[in-house]
C-alpha cells in the first residue's frame, strides 16, 4: 500500500480581506492601504533604521531560522558527544560536519544500514536549543537530533523519544514555520514543499506589516506630521494594548492545537487583521497550567497582574523587541506595587529583581533539557505537571476564533478532533470529539471541516464514512487537493479501485510534479490489474521521490505480479536501501533468494533484516527458517520460540515448528506447538485438520517437553 504519511497538508487557499488597525494616538487612515506584491526586505528597512535592524538580527527572533553556515558554531561535534542511541529503537544517530556542510547520520548496525541527510537549515536561535532541517523528496523534514544549549548536550529532538517516530520523514509544514520565518510560500497539496529558498528568520514585516507603501513614500520625501504616527506602517506602540499583544501571540500562544479558519493560509497573515480571524488556539485539559516552550502569552494572561490591569500589561513593557535584553522589570512592577515593599528579605536587596521569585526559570513540559521564564506572575510560584492521558474535560480556547455561536462550537469540535488524531495518547478523545463534530457538520459548507472528519473516520477504521466525508469536501472545494490523497486511500481500503483510479488520474493532472499523486495512480492501476501502466506510473513516482521506500516496495510487488521477479528484487533492494526498517522488503528479498537457490544471499539478507529489526516477529521467523538448514534442533527450536514471543499471531510459526519437530522425532514439541497456536489464535479454522494430519496424539500431556 502506498505510504501517505505526508499527505496532511493545509487546506485553505484564499487570502482574507484586509482590515484597518485601530491606532490609539491618532486617527487611523480611512481607506485601506494598497498591498505591494511581496513585502519589503529587512535590507530596505536598514537604509533608514540601521541600529534597529542590526540589533534585531542578534535577537532570538532574528535568528529563528537560518542556513547552517550563517551563524557561529555553538555545538560540540566531537564524535562521542554528538552520538545518541535511541533507547527503544536501538538506532544510533550522529551529528557531524565536514569542511562545508552539516550532516545527520542514522546507523542501524555499526558500519551498516547507514542513512545520511544534509542539514539545509537550522531552526532556533541557540539561546535554548537548535534543531535541524533537511530536504528529502523535495519536502522539508526535521532531523532526529537537537542541540540543547543550556545543558550543552545533544539529545533526541522533541517527539523523537518514542519508538514510532518518523526518523527522517517528519514534515515541517507551514504551521510549524509560521513562528520561525517571514512566511515562505507553501506549495498547495504538499505537506512541506515551499518556493525555495526559505525566508531566513523573523523579519520586520511580522511585527510592522508590509512596508511597501511606507518605503515608497519615504523615498519620495514623505514626512509624517509632528506628533502623529505614520499611517503607512504599523508601530505596535501606537496600537490598543490587546492588538499590540496579538502581534506577540502569533508565535507565543501555541496551545496544543491551532485551527486555521476558512479562507486562511499559514503562509499568509496580515497583522492588520485580528489574529482570531486567522486561526484559533486550544489547549488540552492536561496542558492547562503547565509551562511550555511557547506558553508565554497564555501564562501571562492567567496572571492576576494581567487581569487586574485589564490586560493592558504587554510584552513590550518588559521586552525590547529590537534588542536581546529585558527592560528594568522591577520598575514595571513598581508602577503598581510602589507602595508595597517586598515581604521577602531577598527582595529587599538593592540589586534584586522581582522576576527572580515571581517569574522564575522553570523546566518546560514539552521538551527536555530546557528552562524558560514562567510568565504567570505568582506570589508563590507553582507549576502543575501534565497528567497522563487527555481527560474528558473540553478543550480550553486560548484564542477563541471569531464567528457565530454555531461556528465557534464547530471550531472547538474540529480542534478536539485534530488534537485526537495527532497522537495515540489523546486517541480516546476521538470518539466523543467526532460525535460532537457530526452534530455541527450538516450546517457546514467548509471543506476543511469535512476533510478533518474524513481523516478521523480513517483513524477509526470507518472508511465508508471517511469516503462520504471526503466526497462532501470535494464537492465543496474541487480545486483543493490537500485531502485528495486520503480520499483515494480510503477508496483503496474499500476496494473501490475504479473510483480511486479516477480520482488519482485527476490528481496527477492537477499536480503533475507530485510523486505521491503518481504513486497513488500506480497503486490504483496495480489493484485493477493494469500492471504495465502501473509500472509506468511507479517509474514517474520514484523519479520524483527516489528515497520513498514504500514506493520502491510497491513497484517491486507490481513487477512480480507482471512476471518480472528479477526486476522486482532490484526494487526491494532499493526499498531496503531507502529504509532498513522496511520489513516487507527484507522478507520479499529473502523469499526471492531462497526460491532461486541463492541460499547464501537469503541468509545474509535475513541477518541484515534481523540487525535492523531485532524485535520483529516476521524477521525472527525468517531467521528460524534459515537456521533449519545448518543449526541443531535445539537452536532451531529456540529461534521459532523467539519468533512466536515477538509476534504470537503468526500461524506459520506454530505450524512450521510442529512439522519440524515431528520430522525430528519430537512428538511432544510438535503437539505442544499446535496447542499453543490454538490458544493464541482460536479463530484459525484449520487446527482440527492439522491435528488429524499430525502423527501424534493432540491431547497435551501434563508436562510438555521443553528445550
Amino acid at each position: 500500500m502506498v505510504t501517505c504519511g505526508l499527505i496532511f497538508a493545509t487546506f485553505g487557499c484564499n487570502e482574507a480581506p484586509k482590515t484597518v488597525l485601530n491606532i490609539k494616538t491618532a486617527k487611523a487612515p480611512t481607506t485601506e492601504l494598497p498591498i505591494h506584491p511581496g513585502p519589503v526586505s529587512m535590507d530596505d528597512c536598514e537604509d533608514c533604521h540601521p541600529s534597529q535592524t542590526e540589533a534585531f538580527k542578534a535577537t532570538g527572533m532574528g535568528r529563528s531560522l537560518y542556513a547552517p553556515n550563517n551563524q557561529p558554531i555553538i555545538e560540540n561535534f566531537d564524535r562521542s558527544a554528538a552520538t545518541v542511541t535511541h533507547p527503544q529503537m536501538g538506532a544510533t544517530y550522529r551529528a557531524y560536519r565536514d569542511s562545508s556542510n552539516h550532516w545527520w547520520q542514522e546507523e542501524r548496525v555499526a558500519g551498516q544500514l547507514v542513512q545520511t541527510v544534509q542539514v539545509q537549515y537550522i531552526i532556533g536561535s541557540g539561546n535554548h536549543s537548535r534543531s535541524y532541517l533537511g530536504i528529502i523528496n523535495n519536502e522539508l523534514i526535521q532531523l532526529p537530533l537537537t542541540w540543547y544549549s543550556q545543558a550543552q548536550k545533544w539529545d533526541l529532538s522533541p517527539g523523537y523519544e518514542g519508538a514510532g517516530h518518523m526518523r527522517f520523514l517528519r514534515p515541517i509544514g507551514p504551521e510549524c514555520l509560521f513562528c520561525h520565518n517571514n512566511l515562505t510560500p507553501h506549495v498547495d497539496g504538499t505537506a512541506a514543499t515551499y518556493r525555495w529558498p526559505l525566508a531566513e528568520g523573523i523579519g520586520c514585516v511580522r511585527c510592522h506589516g508590509d512596508g511597501s507603501i511606507h518605503v515608497q513614500k519615504r523615498r519620495v520625501g514623505y514626512e509624517v506630521p509632528a506628533g502623529q504616527p505614520d499611517p503607512t506602517i504599523i508601530n505596535p506602540q501606537h496600537l490598543r494594548p490587546s492588538k499590540a499583544f496579538e502581534i506577540c501571540q502569533q508565535c507565543h500562544l501555541q496551545g496544543h492545537v491551532r485551527l486555521l479558519l476558512p479562507n486562511q493560509r499559514w503562509d499568509q497573515y496580515d497583522i492588520r487583521n485580528d489574529l482570531a480571524s486567522h486561526h484559533g488556539v486550544y489547549a488540552l485539559p492536561t496542558q492547562q497550567n503547565t509551562v511550555e516552550i511557547a506558553s508565554h502569552a497564555e501564562r501571562l494572561l492567567d496572571s492576576r497582574c494581567s487581569k487586574m490591569s485589564k490586560q493592558t500589561l504587554q510584552c513590550i513593557d518588559c521586552h525590547q523587541p529590537h534588542k536581546h535584553q529585558v527592560r528594568a522589570v522591577s520598575a514595571v512592577c513598581n508602577q503598581c506595587h510602589q507602595d508595597k515593599g517586598c515581604t521577602d528579605i531577598k527582595g529587599m536587596k538593592a540589586d534584586s529583581r522581582c522576576a527572580q521569585c515571581h517569574m522564575p526559570n522553570v523546566r518546560v513540559s514539552d521538551a527536555p533539557h530546557m528552562k524558560f521564564t514562567d510568565h504567570k506572575i505568582q506570589r508563590t510560584h507553582t507549576q502543575r505537571q501534565p497528567s497522563p492521558g487527555s481527560g474528558s474535560r473540553p478543550l480550553k480556547a486560548l484564542l477563541a476564533p471569531k464567528g457565530t455561536g454555531l461556528e465557534v462550537e464547530t471550531y472547538r469540535a474540529l480542534a478536539d478532533t485534530l488534537a485526537s488524531v495527532r497522537g495515540d495518547k489523546h486517541i480516546r478523545r476521538l470518539g466523543p470529539a467526532t460525535q460532537a463534530l457530526a452534530r455541527y457538520l450538516p450546517h457546514s459548507t467548509w471543506s476543511k471541516a469535512w476533510s478533518i472528519y474524513g481523516r478521523a473516520m480513517m483513524v477509526l477504521g470507518r472508511n465508508v464514512d471517511a469516503v462520504a466525508a471526503f466526497d462532501k469536501a470535494n464537492r465543496l472545494a474541487p480545486s483543493t487537493h490537500g485531502f485528495k490523497s486520503m480520499h483515494i486511500q480510503a477508496l483503496l481500503n474499500l476496494k473501490r479501485y475504479v473510483r480511486a483510479h479516477e480520482l488519482a488520474k485527476n490528481l496527477v493532472a492537477a499536480q503533475p510534479d507530485s510523486g505521491y499523486a503518481h504513486g497513488l495512480l500506480a497503486n490504483s492501476l496495480q489493484r485493477l490489474g493494469r500492471h504495465d501502466e502501473a509500472n509506468q506510473s511507479y517509474e514517474q513516482a520514484v523519479r520524483r521521490l527516489p528515497k520513498d521506500s514504500s514506493l520502491q516496495f510497491n513497484w517491486g510487488i507490481n513487477l512480480l505480479e507482471s512476471g518480472q521477479p528479477k526486476a522486482a528484487a532490484e526494487r526491494w533492494a532499493g526499498a531496503v536501501d531507502a529504509d532498513p526498517l522496511n520489513v516487507d522488503a527484507h522478507i520479499e528479498l529473502i523469499t526471492y533468494y531462497r526460491a532461486n537457490g541463492m541460499d547464501t544471499d537469503a541468509n545474509n539478507q535475513a541477518v541484515l533484516g534481523y540487525r535492523a529489526n531485532p524485535n520483529n516477529g516476521r524477521i525472527r521467523l525468517e531467521i528460524a527458517r534459515e537456521a533449519r538448514r545448518n543449526e541443531p534442533f535445539s537452536q532451531v527450536f529456540e529461534r521459532y520460540n523467539a519468533a512466536i514471543v515477538a509476534d504470537p499471531n503468526q500461524v506459520a510459526a506454530y505450524l512450521e515448528l510442529s512439522k519440524y519437530a515431528e520430522a525430528n522425532n519430537e512428538p511432544l514439541i510438535a503437539r505442544d506447538a499446535l496447542f499453543r497456536g490454538r490458544n493464541a489464535m482460536p479463530t484459525y479454522p484449520h487446527w482440527d485438520r492439522l491435528q488429524a494430519d499430525l502423527k501424534t496424539t493432540f491431547d497435551r500431556p501434563d508436562e510438555p517437553q521443553s528445550r
